[in-house]
């Protein structure tokens, strides 16, 4: 989940927090893998800030 996103001039920084709740999770209970998640948050937050943001991703 994106706990917090915080947005600076050239910058986008995203605070994940690894949760149960998120609607990827394993049916057999286990979580997305942090590096998937990493790259889906960071795909995201590239279309939506702009190319000349950079975007910081940090674990809660």
């Amino acid at each position: 989940m994106m706990a917090r996103v915080d947005r600076g001039r050239d910058t986008c920084t995203v605070t994940l927090k690894m949760s149960k709740l998120c609607p990827k999770v394993d049916p057999l209970g286990g979580l997305m893998p942090e590096t998937e998640a990493r790259a889906l948050v960071t795909k995201f937050w590239s279309a939506v800030a702009g190319d000349g943001t950079d975007i910081i991703i940090r674990r809660e």
